[in-house]
């Protein structure tokens, strides 16, 4: 009876060694998931001192942690007027200061921690919250102001859109819209029946790029869609405004027929 039991009390002992070792080994804690961006429009809406903001729209794309700005136009630049609006269906809300040539977009993201840089020297650090949105900080040479970032819920549909011009064109303007893979556009213009002239570029956002010949004059047009009317104070209208160092000048208020 002795040997058997001898070898129980050393089987149980080897055991016992063996659990001893396996707790010994700290555990590596999985780093959290880097967050997924919604990939196509977003708005940047950059608060500022004054009554006046900054809105920035990009088409972003992310690969593993990289996130980078698609289409032939990197981003678009403008400045809004906070409400209340003082102008006719509030076209006092857009300001004439659009940049379709700003500077390109990079950025990365680790967890839910998202940083994107904008012209080289304006950085947005902000954190990817449950409802897809960014919340965070800007730096802007030094400068720093709050801001929030969205997915663009709704791309310009297309339809046809009616209405008149302050500056340029005078007269009935009606525009048709159709876009198209890779954020591209193409439409048709009518001046007081005239036309309808052919347009093309693209979708930024909730800004359309359109250029062609209209009346026998090039043209360009930097349009806002505003698909809640938040911006213009008119829900699903295009709002025409033209960046301040253009030779032509294009204002206007069209809404869906």
């Amino acid at each position: 009876m002795g040997r058997p039991l001898a070898m129980k009390l050393a089987f149980i002992l080897f055991t016992l060694l063996l659990c001893a070792g396996c707790g010994g080994t700290k555990s590596t804690q999985t780093p959290p998931p880097n967050g997924s961006l919604a990939s196509g429009a977003w708005q940047f809406n950059q608060s500022q001192p004054s009554s006046e903001g900054t809105l920035l729209d990009f088409n972003l794309s992310q690969s593993g942690t990289q996130i980078s700005a698609v289409g032939s136009t990197s981003c678009f630049d403008y400045g809004v007027n906070q409400p209340p609006y003082s102008g006719p269906g509030g076209l006092e809300g857009v300001v004439m200061d659009g940049a379709p040539t700003c500077g390109g977009v990079s950025g990365s993201i680790s967890g839910n921690s998202v940083t994107i840089t904008w012209n080289t020297d304006t950085t947005f650090t902000g954190t990817l919250n449950s409802n897809g949105s960014i919340t965070g900080t800007t730096n802007n040479n030094g400068a720093t102001n709050s801001f929030t970032a969205s997915p663009v819920a709704s791309l310009v549909p297309n339809g046809t859109y009616s209405g008149t011009f302050s500056e340029g064109f005078s007269g009935d303007i009606v525009l048709t819209t159709s876009s198209g893979s890779n954020y591209q556009l193409t439409g048709t213009m009518t001046v007081n029946g005239n036309g309808p002239y052919s347009l093309t570029g693209q979708l930024l956002g909730n800004i359309l790029l359109l250029s062609g010949t209209v009346e026998g004059e090039p043209a360009s047009f930097q349009m806002y869609y505003d698909a809640t009317g938040n911006i213009t104070g008119t829900a699903h209208s295009i709002t025409a405004f033209t960046n301040s160092g253009g030779s032509t000048m294009y204002s206007g208020q069209l809404t869906p027929q």
